[in-house]
């Protein structure tokens, strides 16, 4: 149990830390910081961001949703969100450009964004997601079309819908390749998948 304390408060520091550091101070102000009010100073920086991003690859019940709980007992002011995956998927961080008509990944070992643009004009993209085998999905809300990506060689494949949708979120089962894309369609109150055959 003592050993479950520590891990959590060292948790709980290290989210608070990283949330003082998104909003106003640098990376090594936080780490060089060391007077009496470094506590204080950590929960006002997060107080103004107001959640937190948790990207890990630790187990989910054992361990995620128990800090989660915790942590949001301990600092109501904060909503906590994850996101589980393995170490390749956590460097595949997936976003969609609404406004900028493109997806964009994030690699955290290099800390640079990668992007590429939707070959359909006007797609704004609201969501994008990436999967083990080296491919990105996303949708367009105004298009009706659906966009995968190979991003190694930066070529899109994209796929007409039979009816409007307004694409949102996508989910894809990449257990198999090419991956299938699960969307929901907002004007038909239906859900459909996208299973490419070549």
């Amino acid at each position: 149990m003592k050993s479950t304390s520590m891990l959590l408060g060292s948790i709980v520091l290290w989210l608070l830390a990283l949330m003082t550091i998104a909003h106003s101070a640098s990376v090594e102000e936080i780490a060089l910081y060391n007077k009496q009010d470094r506590q204080k100073f950590l929960v006002e920086g997060a107080k103004r961001e107001g959640k937190v991003s948790w990207y890990t690859s630790l187990i989910v019940d054992q361990v995620v949703r128990p800090v989660k709980e915790a942590f949001e007992k301990e600092y109501p002011f904060l909503q906590v969100e994850y996101f589980r995956g393995n170490s390749e998927r956590l460097v595949q961080k997936m976003f969609a450009e609404y406004q900028g008509n493109a997806i964009g990944m994030f690699d955290p070992k290099t800390e640079r964004i990668t992007e590429w643009k939707v070959p359909t004009p006007w797609s704004a993209p609201y969501d994008a997601v990436a999967g083990r085998n080296g491919e990105a999905w996303t949708g367009s809300m105004l298009t009706d079309r659906v966009s995968r990506l190979d991003i190694k060689s930066g070529q899109y494949t994209e796929y007409m819908l039979p009816r409007p949708t307004n694409i949102r979120r996508v989910y894809m089962d990449d257990s198999k390749r090419p991956g299938t894309l699960w969307i929901g369609s907002n004007h038909g109150a239906s859900i459909v998948k996208v299973e490419p055959l070549e």
